[in-house]
């Protein structure tokens, strides 16, 4: 028996007789697949209100369920084991929701038992156990019986004192935060006499500590340590509860935390304490309740003559940290003030000065770039920025504080004044702020601050240049200069040219060339440098990519530089720096054809290609693979991809290579030259054949077999695609060497013809083996079951394919008797289409054909000795596989896909085959 949770050999006689018997009890079990526990939970405690009658009484077996085990378990000690607890509170997570079973399981005393044996140790100090406590009280909240319980019972306190005791553990701390936001929001809707009680004991130890240090020379500096330690976790969640509601915009909530002063508590308290991350804490306590107070002060004005970061007192608060000299804080409250303001943006005031509109997304930009802006200054003593660079820096800068009020000005001078003098260690945290706000700002506030970083670079590229002789990065430079890239590739990945006209101009991968050509950097730098200068290429930043110039002039020197990278023994740098190869292909291939020049300049085709033979690490083989896939596609290249010695190389590894990265992506570089090749020397493409084919039917590797399947899809793309299939269907005329009508009998010969090639190639024998197989992973049994279904509606049943008519013509084909492809016309007649479209074909069999039915001609085929003897096409004798005729194929996919459909209908109402017009085309390329 499967209770779902845990084996039978942890299980007792009785207790297993227990579960057992109500296991079987349940309305909803299913005899035959029996289902679990936690199986019946969901469908009976589901929101579906059909079958209420029925759901009662399940519930009520549940009830007597929970009450029974939770009995055995009080009575007899030796057998409470924790996956014992664990099964019970797990159903009663789902029970108590449900007001009418938390009303039972509180009056038969199941609720107080279980949550009672929670704080049982040593159960008390495991971690499941105190989520799932926590879970149970969410649990209740789900109506008004279970709240006003919660509130009343004081269980609500275990929940908040486990997370003030596990700050550590998110999982604990987070649902800790989430249970008391949720009973404040829905208990106020109740009684906002229990929320304000409920809010005075969260804030119990901030006004504890305010009184304290009111008493002047109380505390010395050990006590005012110990007074630190016990405030931190309560202040952190408070601001984390703050946070949800304000998310949540519950608003009565947090009037009450404003009624209660909590704001201005906060304010004074952080006045007085030293430490810098309390008084972070406090500050955002004190910045997000003041934001909140204007939305109500403001209710209803659209407009105000003054700044609401004075209003709020927030400008008040940075002021105060830059007298104190702390620049960290500051920046760190830059990031909070916009989150917060976020929230309130449609209720906040619009400020205007002088008739113009200002907004505190503006202001809070300013601040938050100003230090990035400046990093100059802090190197002023050593370079100077070349005149065109300071001008537009300084002239980007001044249009940022154009946005300001007078108020944030100041702020921003004093902050100017005192960067110069401050430590290195400030700018990696501008930039971390940045990177954090990025999803809370506008686009046209992103392009400003794409703008800014790429003026950073511009300082740093300038100073080690003038100081490349004499230059040493200190450990604070490097962890500026790594930041640095980790905040442009953020921006970069989601990059917009709607962020504004100024970063068209600005070319990021020549900036990049010319970085990592500067200095002998880290290998980590490196590889960060190589991943923006494959997005920056790949999202075409660079000014002859977005102006539509085709010219690589300002990527002339980076194919050398590539070239040298390739050969350094860190792998990461090799694959960084095949992947920038492998973006450049890309372009190439789809936008600027000139980008070729990069690559062949350089060997680069020719280095790759060896690459991917001989590298030792099997990340750089199988991305140096992908970039052949693009390679393969640049025309008039010359690389060594297509000669018979190299793809002999690459299928070596398909079969030998014992990793699957490696195997794929050398098999998707197969599938893309085979496809894009139609004059590749038949024995290499039997050999192809030969290793695709054993690939696919006997590699164990999920990945690789997959991609060997794939390949066969695309030999039948093509081989409909040579005989005229365009746009899931033949045309009524072709004009080639001679013009052919496509009448149905034409069509089903070329089929014919379709299928008797992938016949002899192994195709119908990979996807018939593969199919029917048991051990075959669900995923390419489902890639293989669409591709056939597909083609049984779009070809078999449009063209009436049978097994039949393919036999007919496989005789035909023997005899050479195919007359249905006209002679040449003459084209300068006046009448050429008019006599072909009036000429008579003569049919190998008509129309209206009587075919056997499907019951005779399956019999039929299973005696192979009434087939003709199968052609074997000379390049074809090396192949010992079965060979799938045409007909057997026909024949095993109506049979297959019509078992599948009444397979389907036996365990769907809506069980059906898509339509035709919905598909795919499977066989179009």
């Amino acid at each position: 028996m499967d209770c779902g949770y845990f084996s039978d050999e942890l299980l007792d006689l009785q207790w297993n007789d227990i579960l057992k018997k109500y296991l079987d009890s349940f309305s909803c079990q299913n005899k035959k697949s029996q289902l679990t526990f936690d199986q019946i939970l969901k469908l009976v405690f589901s929101t579906d209100q059909a079958d209420n009658e029925t759901k009662y009484e399940d519930k009520e077996l549940f009830e007597k369920c929970v009450a029974e085990t939770l009995s055995l378990l009080s009575a007899a000690t030796e057998l409470f084991k924790p996956s014992k607890l664990l099964f019970i509170l797990h159903m009663m997570k789902h029970m108590l929701r449900d007001e009418t079973c938390f009303i039972n399981l509180n009056m038969n005393g199941s609720l107080y038992n279980a949550l009672y044996m929670c704080q049982l140790p040593p159960i008390s100090t495991n971690k499941l156990f105190k989520i799932l406590f926590a879970e149970l009280i969410r649990s209740t909240l789900h109506h008004q019986t279970g709240i006003k319980w919660t509130v009343e019972s004081q269980f609500w306190m275990n929940v908040y004192n486990n997370s003030l005791e596990f700050q550590e553990d998110k999982d604990i701390a987070e649902l800790g935060y989430i249970v008391l936001t949720e009973l404040l929001g829905k208990i106020t809707e109740i009684d906002e006499t229990m929320c304000e009680d409920i809010i005075r004991i969260i804030i119990t130890p901030l006004i504890n500590a305010d009184i304290q240090l009111t008493i002047p020379n109380t505390f010395t500096a050990p006590s005012m340590v110990r007074l630190d330690n016990r405030l931190k976790p309560c202040l952190l969640c408070l601001i984390n509860i703050l946070e949800r509601l304000l998310e949540n915009s519950s608003e009565k909530v947090l009037n009450k935390f404003i009624n209660l002063k909590v704001g201005v508590i906060s304010d004074q308290l952080s006045q007085k304490i030293t430490e810098k991350q309390l008084c972070l804490v406090l500050e955002r306590i004190c910045i997000l309740l003041s934001f909140f107070g204007l939305t109500e002060i403001f209710d209803g004005i659209k407009s105000i003559s003054q700044d609401p970061l004075v209003l709020s007192g927030f400008l008040r608060i940075i002021d105060h940290e830059i007298q104190k000299g702390d620049l960290s804080i500051a920046i760190e409250l830059y990031y909070y003030g916009i989150k917060y303001t976020k929230s309130m943006t449609n209720k906040l005031p619009r400020y205007t000065m002088k008739g113009n509109i200002l907004d505190i997304e503006s202001e809070l930009l300013a601040l938050q770039l100003e230090p990035i802006i400046l990093v100059a200054e802090k190197l002023q003593n050593f370079f100077n920025s070349p005149e065109k660079v300071e001008t537009l820096r300084v002239s980007h800068l001044a249009q940022l504080l154009k946005r300001c009020s007078l108020q944030s000005l100041k702020i921003g001078f004093k902050i100017k004044h005192l960067l110069p003098t401050y430590p290195t260690e400030i700018f990696p945290l501008a930039l971390e702020g940045i990177a954090k706000t990025k999803n809370l700002y506008s686009p046209g506030n992103l392009g400003a601050i794409f703008e800014c970083l790429i003026y950073s670079f511009d300082d740093l590229l300038n100073y080690i240049r003038i100081n490349c002789g004499c230059l040493t990065m200190t450990p604070n430079q490097e962890t500026y200069v790594r930041t640095l890239f980790s905040t442009v590739l953020l921006f970069i990945e989601d990059f917009d040219f709607s962020w504004g006209d100024g970063v068209k101009a600005l070319d990021l991968p020549q900036i990049m060339y010319d970085f990592l050509s500067s200095f002998s950097w880290t290998n980590d730098i490196i590889v960060k440098g190589l991943i923006l200068m494959e997005q920056s290429i790949l999202k075409r930043l660079s000014p002859c990519m977005s102006l539509l110039i085709d010219t690589p002039e300002s990527l002339k020197d980076i194919g050398p530089m590539l070239y040298r990278k390739c050969f350094m023994n860190d792998w990461e740098i090799r694959k960084a720096v095949l992947d920038v190869v492998c973006t450049i292909a890309y372009n190439a291939n789809k936008s600027f054809s000139s980008f070729r020049e990069v690559l062949t300049e350089a060997s680069l085709p020719s280095l790759v290609s060896t690459m991917a033979l001989n590298d030792e690490n099997p990340t750089v083989k199988a991305t140096a693979f992908k970039c052949l896939q693009q390679m393969i596609n640049i025309e008039d290249m010359d690389h060594p991809l297509r000669t018979k010695y190299y793809i002999n190389k690459v299928l070596d590894t398909i079969s030998k290579y014992n990793n699957p990265a490696v195997q794929s992506e050398a098999i998707n570089f197969v599938d893309k030259l085979y496809f894009k090749e139609d004059a590749l020397p038949k024995e290499m493409i039997a050999s192809i054949y030969t290793c695709m084919e054993q690939t696919a039917l006997y590699c164990n590797e999920v990945e690789v077999q997959k991609a060997a399947v794939t390949f066969w899809e695309n030999v039948a793309r093509k081989m409909f695609r040579s005989q005229g299939w365009m746009d899931q269907k033949f045309p009524s005329v072709i004009f080639s060497k001679k013009v052919v009508v496509m009448t149905k009998k034409e069509c089903r010969i070329r089929i014919h013809k379709i299928l008797t090639e992938l016949s002899h190639n192994g195709c119908l024998n990979v996807f018939s083996y593969l199919y029917e197989s048991e051990n075959v992973h669900p995923e390419i049994l489902e890639t293989i079951s669409k591709f056939l279904e597909k083609l049984n509606i779009i070809v078999f049943q449009k063209y009436d394919i049978t097994p039949e008519s393919m036999m007919v013509l496989n005789s035909a084909s023997e005899q050479n008797c195919n007359r249905t492809i006209l002679p040449e016309t003459d084209l300068e007649s006046d009448h050429v289409l008019e006599d072909v479209l009036n000429s008579t074909m003569i049919p190998m069999f008509s129309d209206d054909i009587n075919f056997c039915s499907n019951e005779d001609i399956f019999s039929v085929l299973e005696n192979s000795s009434s087939f003709p003897n199968r052609r074997t096409a000379e390049y074809y004798k090396h192949r010992n596989s079965q060979i799938i005729t045409p007909s057997e194929f026909v024949a095993f996919v109506i049979r297959k896909m019509s078992t599948d459909v009444q397979n389907d209908s036996a365990s769907s109402e809506s069980g059906s085959l898509p339509k035709s017009n919905d598909l795919y085309n499977i066989i179009d390329y």
